[in-house]
């Protein structure tokens, strides 16, 4: 998902000069004609994609917010990004729209690691709310009001268009918001931090339940916390997973720094609203859960929900 550190971890993959990595294949900006980005992310996809998505005409499409509620994706999608993939033996992909569509999108007859890539949801929150890495003595005034009222205000989070999907999600009753079972929680009416926690949960859910219906790949789940705190551990494991060649000369870590601090993360505010949506009270202080544990968490909660659940013979 958008700002859960999916640039920092494929920025040092794309250090390691033997892969070949794309950024944001189904970015709608690319059937726009644009062929780099503000991060400079885009070069390697900017050279790429013409060539790539010519044979698909008018059948190939970006991937649009709203289409984030979508789980199906067409024939060309699909074959687009496996022809992303085979231009080198070491590909890697930053993907922050395909949350629903893994693994249907993907390729059966490729070897693929997927990295699951987890920020923790009380920092991710604030991620969403507070986009600016400013420093808040130097943040505008309508800023800093806007981080006073943090726990009350309820819109203004759309930076990443987060606030457009779950409204969108709400407003149709989508499936993956009935995940929340909080019991009288009126969704529509939460305040924002409390929607973006449900959404964080709803989406990850998914993509958990889905990746452990997957036969033909393979999964390492990441915490963003664990990967700022011993990035060469992190990459280490996910060469090991698709079984490249590691020589930690080719890697570099100088670029990765710690996470920043989330929004008065002792807050009793969070623990409450956790409480309130029925969601794992530990979530609420996962700051330093690695990503194997907090996909057990969601584990858990998916055994919970399967019909024979706690049956007798």
């Amino acid at each position: 998902m958008k700002r859960s550190g999916t640039t920092i971890l494929w920025e040092t993959l794309r250090k390691d000069p033997r892969n070949l990595c794309f950024d944001e294949p189904f970015h709608p900006s690319l059937w726009k004609g644009k062929v780099q980005n503000g991060k400079g992310t885009w070069s390697e996809l900017g050279k790429t994609f013409g060539r790539v998505s010519r044979r698909f005409g008018a059948d190939l499409l970006p991937i649009l917010p709203l289409d984030e509620l979508t789980a199906e994706s067409g024939l060309s999608q699909r074959a687009y990004l496996r022809d992303l993939m085979q231009q080198a033996e070491r590909t890697v992909i930053d993907e922050v729209r395909l949350w629903n569509r893994i693994p249907e999108i993907l390729p059966d007859d490729l070897p693929v690691v997927v990295v699951h890539l987890l920020r923790d949801p009380v920092n991710w929150v604030t991620a969403q709310m507070m986009p600016s890495n400013t420093r808040p003595d130097k943040r505008s005034l309508f800023g800093r009001l806007g981080d006073l009222r943090f726990f009350k205000r309820k819109s203004g989070y759309d930076a990443w268009r987060y606030e457009e999907i779950a409204e969108a999600a709400l407003a149709s009753d989508h499936p993956i918001f009935r995940s929340i079972s909080g019991q009288g929680v009126d969704k529509g009416r939460l305040p924002a931090y409390q929607k973006l926690i449900a959404f964080w949960w709803a989406a990850n859910l998914q993509t958990r339940e889905r990746l452990l219906n997957w036969s033909t790949g393979t999964v390492v789940n990441v915490s963003l916390s664990e990967f700022s705190a011993n990035p060469a551990g992190v990459i280490a494991r996910i060469y090991s997973a698709a079984r490249w060649d590691h020589d930690q000369g080719k890697s570099d870590f100088t670029h990765v720094r710690p996470i920043r601090s989330s929004w008065k993360p002792k807050s009793r505010n969070w623990a409450l609203a956790f409480r309130q949506l029925g969601l794992p009270a530990v979530l609420s202080d996962a700051q330093h859960l690695d990503g194997d544990a907090l996909a057990s968490i969601m584990d858990a909660c998916l055994s919970d929900k399967r019909p024979n659940h706690g049956a007798t013979m």
